[in-house]
């Protein structure tokens, strides 16, 4: 997995341990503890492993290589300069990775299918990622974890812990007094520490390794390929100081900053380029490829050199030159932190695991400002104003505030009554429109009663799947219709916003906290806290099954199911956006240019492309809908576009 980040030993403590292993090794060991990350993945290759003859002679020529060596020169380690802002550690896990900043607080970003990226709002000392969970700790050496729990592994001991390291299926940490404790899965007996005194643990996929405060290392679980049988030590005085657990194989490094990897070597991942043994003061080994940090005599406290080797299928092995602190090596992606706090990813980006953050977080006084600056979008003056992308049929508004509908009329979902609107909304096989006097009207299917609008005077109103929901002019929030998830009960309080999903129901209180009820199948209403108290979240849109909302700074968040990465904001797009329309399966979203803005924006949409409805034309807009699987934009000059999925005329939009 990613491999493990430590937190940072009391240093007195510490120097008297590295004194008994090397004096020089003090400023290499601080470092190493607290640069770490953790790997997972779900299997490697498809070639045959290798037979145990072929694993005995490969060890024996080892040793032999080994004992060819000269006695390795004891070398002064520099210190690394740590980052004083930005993200200040880095862990790969299997399809997500995640990174702390200075603040404490935890980023991640890729796969959250199991709620893996969804951090906890506290601060935090380390982070590290697993196969389909994360774990982190705090200050006082509490483990905190979250993500997939079916083995157990989010469930830490009792205790306080020095380090962690989490694995594909199981997470093991150092305690405070130098035993390891493990937990998770154990079908390997991965978990089964061994009883004595450890100054480092690594959990990998299916076995686990720690240095022993003597410098040996010591593993356990499964054992095929040789992947637990460590060397020892090449003398007493050069021990390890660090190991770290891959996929199917293991790296560690002496105190003479020599490295070692051993296990699966079929595609060369346990083979240090010739030439390379020696300067590394840290290493990272992912499922089938391996990375370390080399530093170099010019100003070596500014950082090392990235060597990586081993397979390179996703591009893995192949870093972006320049220096790095840390890095952390991921299944088929690695990620490294540069001295200025930023985090550099590359490899495999299916998940959007490589899509890193921007170092440094807004400020509040720069968000309030930016709000202020917003420019306001202009409104189109004639043909359509306003337009909602349903199931299987599309609604719009004119300026003259009637309403036409095109696509499936099986229903009657098409036929809006013969009078004005100042709103509308379009859900699966019913449509809704709000008059200027706050009277709700709805047409349609009413099987379920989501066409039967209670008495009231309404803000704004949002048509799902089978029931329809409005925010009340007082703030409070009404839903009714169908309600076999309990997404038609609304919690009281005020609200500024409300939107219906497919089986759930969104809406944004008036301190700018997301609230979801109704069916939470894929995490879709487990919403995301506000940043702080100044980037409130100002809108929220329920999708089929996931749910996107934006915050102050323009940020679009997205969370629920992500089989289509529907929930992925491309990289370096989740800002400055006006807009975000989630859909069954993908989202678009509208990002406004500085240029003319206030002549609308530019369309960005990701997930299921199956019927085009992620292909958008170009232009400028000012508005946009996503249907089940079609999308419908507005122009400023008051032209409708639609694309996607058109079986039923759905995409077909009228001219103004």
């Amino acid at each position: 997995m990613g491999r493990p980040m430590n937190r940072l030993p009391d240093p007195a403590e510490h120097r008297d341990w590295a004194k008994r292993r090397a004096s020089q090794a003090v400023a290499l060991a601080a470092v190493i503890l607290v640069v770490a990350a953790n790997f997972a993945s779900s299997g490697c290759g498809t070639d045959a492993p290798p037979t145990h003859e072929q694993l005995g002679e490969t060890a024996r020529q080892h040793q032999r290589e080994q004992s060819a060596q000269p006695e390795p020169t004891v070398l002064a380690a520099p210190e690394i300069v740590t980052p004083t802002e930005g993200f200040v550690a880095v862990s790969a896990g299997s399809h997500h990775t995640c990174a702390l900043r200075h603040t404490g607080t935890i980023e991640c970003w890729g796969r959250g299918d199991y709620g893996e990226t969804k951090s906890p709002d506290r601060a935090f000392v380390a982070v590290s990622a697993g196969g389909d969970h994360t774990c982190a700790l705090s200050e006082n050496g509490d483990v905190t974890c979250w993500g997939y729990g079916g083995n157990g592994q989010t469930t830490p001991p009792s205790g306080q812990f020095a380090s962690i390291s989490a694995g594909e299926g199981h997470t093991c940490g150092v305690l405070s007094g130098g035993g390891v404790k493990c937990w998770g899965r154990n079908e390997y007996g991965q978990t089964s520490a061994p009883a004595g005194t450890f100054v480092a643990v690594s959990a990998g996929i299916r076995h686990t390794c720690g240095v022993r405060d003597d410098g040996e290392i010591v593993c356990w679980g499964w054992n095929e390929r040789g992947i637990i049988n460590a060397p020892r030590p090449l003398s007493s005085g050069l021990g390890f100081t660090f190991v770290e657990a891959g996929g199917y194989h293991t790296c560690g490094l002496q105190v003479a900053t020599r490295l070692a990897c051993w296990g699966d070597n079929r595609f060369r991942q346990s083979n240090a380029p010739t030439g390379f043994l020696r300067d590394f003061f840290t290493v990272s080994a992912g499922e089938a490829h391996t990375c370390a940090l080399r530093w170099s005599h010019d100003a070596p406290q500014q950082g090392g050199e990235i060597r990586c080797w081993g397979s390179g299928e996703f591009g893995q092995t192949t870093p972006p030159s320049g220096r790095y602190v840390a890095l952390s090596a991921g299944s088929g992606h690695t990620c490294a932190l540069r001295i200025t706090g930023d985090v550099v990813c590359w490899g495999r980006n299916d998940d959007g695991q490589s899509d890193a953050p921007p170092a440094r977080e807004q400020s509040a006084e720069a968000a309030q400002q930016q709000d202020r600056a917003a420019i306001e979008i202009a409104s189109p003056t004639a043909g359509f104003v306003a337009v909602s992308a349903g199931s299987h049929h599309s609604c719009a508004l004119r300026h003259t505030g009637t309403i036409e509908c095109w696509g499936r009329d099986e229903y009657g979902e098409t036929k809006p009554p013969g009078r004005t609107f100042v709103s509308l909304t379009a859900g699966s096989f019913h449509t809704c429109a709000l008059s200027e006097g706050g009277a709700v009207a709805c047409w349609g299917y009413d099987g379920d009663g989501q066409t039967t609008p209670p008495p009231g005077q309404f803000a704004s109103i949002s048509a799902g799947e089978g029931h329809t929901c409005g925010v009340r002019t007082d703030g409070g929030v009404a839903c009714w219709g169908w309600n076999e998830y309990g997404q038609t009960n609304a919690p009281p309080g005020r609200f500024v916003a409300v939107s219906a999903g497919i089986r759930h129901t969104c809406g944004v209180r008036d301190g700018g906290e997301i609230v979801c009820w109704g069916w939470n199948e894929h995490g879709i209403t487990d919403a995301p806290s506000p940043p702080n108290s100044t980037l409130r979240f100002t809108s929220v849109e329920a999708g089929g099954y996931h749910t996107c909302g934006l915050h102050g700074v323009s940020r679009v968040v997205c969370w629920g199911d992500n089989r289509s990465r529907q929930t992925n904001v491309p990289t370096g797009t989740f800002r400055d956006f006006f807009a975000v329309a989630p859909g069954r399966d993908h989202t678009c979203a509208l990002r406004w240019p500085r240029d003319a803005a206030e002549q609308g924006g530019e369309i960005v949409c990701w997930g299921s492309g199956e019927f085009r409805q992620t292909t958008h034309p170009s232009g400028r807009y000012v508005a946009l809908s996503a249907g089940h699987w079609h999308t419908c934009a507005l122009r400023v000059t008051g032209d409708v576009v639609c694309w996607g999925r058109d079986d039923d005329g759905q995409t077909d939009a009228p001219t103004p």
